[in-house]
């Protein structure tokens, strides 16, 4: 198949499919007579695991950490759940963030209690802070 059935096919952008074949992520492709890549099935199931641990926020590099594994190396497979494990710590860096933002802004929400006439709005307010010394112009 062609590259722009191959995108159909997985969803993923040709430029994506592209970008993935030049980082070593899939393998390079049949070239026809006219120099046309020819993708098969292999391609597709190679990009469905790349975009799968794409969702789960993996980096490339991570992605041919566990790429390389060949099933033998005990080293390896450590490492692997090693990178999963690193997946894990970002998550929850990620979901304490979060909760960290959810707060600040029912703080923000609850700083407005409706429009006062002459009395400019809370959350406004909040958001308008002064600038700092050093940003000011000179």
């Amino acid at each position: 198949m062609r590259i722009g059935e191959l995108s159909k096919a997985t969803g993923l952008p040709v430029e994506t499919i592209r970008y993935y074949e030049s980082q070593g992520l899939i393998d390079p492709p049949a070239r026809l007579e006219n120099n046309y890549r020819a993708y098969g099935p292999r391609h597709y199931s190679q990009l469905q695991f790349v975009s799968h641990c794409r969702k789960l926020g993996m980096g490339l590099a991570e992605i041919h950490e566990i790429l390389a594994y060949d099933g033998s190396n005990p080293e390896q497979a450590a490492r692997i759940h090693d990178v999963l494990h690193s997946q894990i710590a970002a998550v929850d860096r990620q979901i304490s963030g979060l909760k960290t933002l959810k707060k600040k802004l029912l703080e923000l929400e609850g700083s407005c209690h409706g429009h006062v006439a002459g009395r400019q709005c809370g959350i406004i307010t909040e958001l308008s802070s002064p600038v700092p010394d050093n940003l000011k112009d000179k």
